[in-house]
């Protein structure tokens, strides 16, 4: 019997209702004209120079060339007194040269001894002061690149949709000196041409700054946007003299050799190891660029050895612990994947179609022979190669696709000291394939979108054949929409997926902790020894108010059939279950 469930929050507030709506309707009243226009053609202006001379990053704004450029201010706040004018004076400067964007900023503050400068990891959010900027390279109201700027030198880097929901995923190259003194805090940023997508044919890009100040808790904005009114890349403000830009070169070729030692006990007569054992690789990456909107990412046996590792866990339930991805080559656009989003605030989560640390995986076999004293096996499934292009066009396309074939792996056994040494094949080679097509419109107001995935494994031995599906396809649309100043939202999205293999792995696939079609409580979808295929599917969708003066809220449908399956690229825990989320706030 598939499971219904019925999940909802409601939170009134009645006491404080009454001075929140006065609140509000006093910080309307005090809201700048001029920031409070919907008309994107009156957004505040920044106004870049062109190059002269030289910059060099050490935090001094002394270079004659920043005296060219027109400073630009930050006037009003978003926290916490909304509308009201800024507590502390900034100054921001832009210079484009040939091969890089160049930003000088003066973060005035009248006591510079409390500044609160905290040194963080890249990505990280530490408590302390900020400056961040939104650049909108292709003024499609769509996109925008994030850099975030701190006192004590540290930074972090995002990309960002239409909605503003960030991926730290993306790790640019650029540069930043900070420096704080009597007067406050100053910084100087090279972000090269060559780390952004841009519209050649603009003079104008899209910018959004925010200052935020640490001990007062005061978040200060160069493009004001109510907070009763959603945000988003279509309410920046602008940036003009970028026109007559170069054409972006981006060609990157990163080889690698690598080589570790272990050093560790055996037990004697082991054939593999001998406690001095030395371990090798090499290969390559390749980055080019297509086009000014299209990335061709290739690799060859890609080097993962500097990835920070999984912490350790002790999984004692029937379900598969999830670890976040952190290899470079499948971290880089990996936004550009994503499926099924719905906004809301209360689900039951989306599908993941995509999960790529299926991709170079733990081998899923092991040797068998019940006779084998000294065992050998790969830890991880080689990547012999693999190709991906990202990117998103000027015309509000996002593209992403990507390859990867991964080798045959064996495992070594032998039976004893001096005995013969065996191999058994422990993961078959296998190739994966990922499309995702999305389409905005409206100012990214509208969206729809495709994605299709597919895993095909060459089977030859028999153990693996009853372990492993043979084949694994899946394909989907999804649909989202926002109106009313995007305070409004309807999502929605379906999937459909179809695994083949052998009685006995289809079998396997019916007795898994998602499903447990062997229930003797189960009244349909039984178990069914002889089929070799399941299919099934996922079906959501969402209406919310996503932001509003007074109440926000949404109401969320969302289902799994029992034979729906994406665990050969994706991620399905549960299936076989209906749910409406509602919330009311």
């Amino acid at each position: 019997m598939r499971r219904f469930i019925l999940a909802g929050a409601i939170s009134l507030a009645f006491g404080l209702y009454a001075p929140r709506a006065s609140l509000q309707a006093q910080t309307t009243l005090t809201t700048p004209p001029s920031t409070a226009r919907s008309d994107h053609a009156q957004a505040p202006r920044f106004q870049a120079s062109h190059l002269e001379g030289e910059i060099h990053l050490d935090g001094d704004l002394t270079e004659p060339a920043w005296a060219t450029a027109a400073p630009g201010s930050l006037d009003t706040q978003r926290d916490p007194e909304e509308g009201k004018p800024s507590t502390e004076r900034t100054e921001i400067r832009f210079v484009v040269g040939q091969s890089a964007l160049y930003i000088g900023a003066r973060m005035f503050d009248r006591e510079a001894s409390r500044i609160v400068s905290r040194l963080g990891r890249r990505d990280e959010q530490p408590s302390s002061d900020r400056l961040t900027f939104r650049l909108d390279a292709r003024h499609d109201h769509l996109t925008a690149f994030v850099f975030d700027v701190y006192p004590a030198g540290n930074k972090g880097d995002a990309s960002a949709g239409s909605d503003e929901n960030e991926d730290s995923s993306w790790d640019p190259v650029w540069d930043l000196a900070t420096r704080v003194d009597s007067l406050g805090w100053t910084a100087e940023i090279r972000i090269p041409l060559s780390q952004l997508r841009y519209d050649r044919s603009a003079d104008e890009w899209g910018i959004q700054v925010v200052r935020f100040i640490q001990r007062k808790q005061e978040e200060d904005v160069f493009s004001f946007v109510p907070s009763s009114e959603n945000g988003g890349v279509n309410r920046y403000g602008h940036l003009a003299g970028m026109s007559n830009l170069p054409v972006a070169r981006r060609i990157e070729v990163t080889p690698y050799l690598s080589a570790r030692a272990e050093y560790a006990p055996n037990a004697a007569g082991n054939p593999f190891r001998d406690g001095s054992d030395l371990f090798k690789s090499g290969g390559a990456d390749l980055r080019l660029g297509l086009t000014s909107d299209l990335t061709l990412d290739a690799t060859i046996n890609p080097d993962f050895g500097q990835v920070e590792v999984d912490p350790a866990v002790v999984n004692l339930s029937a379900f598969e612990t999830v670890f976040d991805e952190k290899r470079p080559f499948f971290v880089e656009g990996s936004d550009l994947f994503r499926f099924g989003q719905i906004r809301t605030f209360n689900s039951f989560g989306t599908p993941d179609v995509f999960f790529s640390r299926r991709i170079g995986r733990v081998p899923q076999g092991f040797v068998t022979d019940p006779n084998a004293m000294f065992t050998e096996v790969p830890a991880n499934t080689t990547i012999a190669g693999a190709a991906k292009v990202t990117g998103k066009t000027g015309g509000g396309w996002s593209i992403a696709m990507l390859d990867a074939v991964t080798t045959k792996e064996e495992g070594e056994f032998a039976t004893g000291p001096g005995s013969p040494i065996l191999r058994q094949m422990v993961e078959p080679r296998t190739n994966y394939f990922v499309g995702r097509v999305r389409r905005e419109v409206n100012q990214g107001n509208t969206a729809f979108g495709m994605v299709a995935t597919a895993v095909n494994r060459s089977l030859e031995d028999s153990v693996l054949t009853t372990n492993l599906r043979s084949n694994a396809y899946l394909g989907g649309v999804d649909f989202n929409h926002s109106w009313a100043r995007r305070s409004w939202a309807l999502d929605a999205s379906f999937t459909s997926s179809v695994i083949q293999g052998s009685e006995s792995a289809i079998g396997r696939a019916q007795r898994s902790s998602a499903r447990y079609y062997q229930r003797p409580d189960k009244d349909n979808d039984r178990f069914d020894s002889t089929r070799t295929t399941l299919s099934g599917y996922a079906f959501q969708s969402a209406l919310s108010k996503l932001s509003g003066r007074h109440w926000g809220g949404n109401i969320a449908y969302q289902e799994k059939s029992p034979g729906y399956e994406t665990n050969d690229i994706g991620f399905t825990g549960t299936v076989g279950r209906r749910g409406v989320s509602t919330d009311l706030h």
